[in-house]
């Protein structure tokens, strides 16, 4: 009896919402791509926390069939803190948004979303907070307020020999 209840369990969870794979996942719009692909390089980056400032840099690059960004890069404070960083972004196609988690060398971790790209700026949401990150051929701004404090780090592409 029991050997035959397996069977009918395996069939009727395949038939529970969210199981098996019969709802496909919306491919990343071009316009995503494109976006992403625009910030893939090296970066100069100066900026603020509240009334703390910081410089440092980034490098961006892609992955997974360039749905996924990787951003790593280094911010040193003003009173000579240093503070590692990595940024992983990729494209949830049953949500259709861009998912965001950072973790830093301090042990923060935030996670966030890009909900649109209008105008060449990422609107969305870090760690619950309002966040925009506006990207341009060489320059870049992300800005987030979490309660009275405001975060903004300018970016400036480095510019290669080739």
């Amino acid at each position: 009896m029991k050997l035959l209840l397996l069977p009918l369990l395996i069939v009727w969870t395949m038939f529970l919402p969210g199981c098996g794979r019969d709802l496909e996942p919306a491919p990343i719009p071009t316009e995503i791509l494109s976006h992403m692909e625009g910030m893939v390089g090296e970066w100069d980056v100066t900026g603020s926390q509240g009334e703390d400032s910081f410089s440092g840099g980034e490098r961006i690059w892609l992955t997974g069939g360039n749905t996924v960004m990787i951003q790593e890069g280094y911010y040193e404070f003003r009173d000579g803190v240093m503070e590692n960083y990595v940024i992983v972004s990729g494209w949830d196609g049953a949500a259709s948004v861009i998912r965001v988690r950072g973790f830093t060398s301090e042990g923060y971790m935030w996670d966030g979303q890009w909900n649109s790209l209008m105008n060449g700026k990422w609107l969305g949401t870090a760690s619950g907070d309002e966040a925009v990150f506006d990207v341009g051929e060489n320059s870049m701004k992300y800005v987030e307020k979490s309660g009275e404090i405001r975060w903004e780090s300018n970016f400036t592409r480095k510019r290669t020999v080739e």
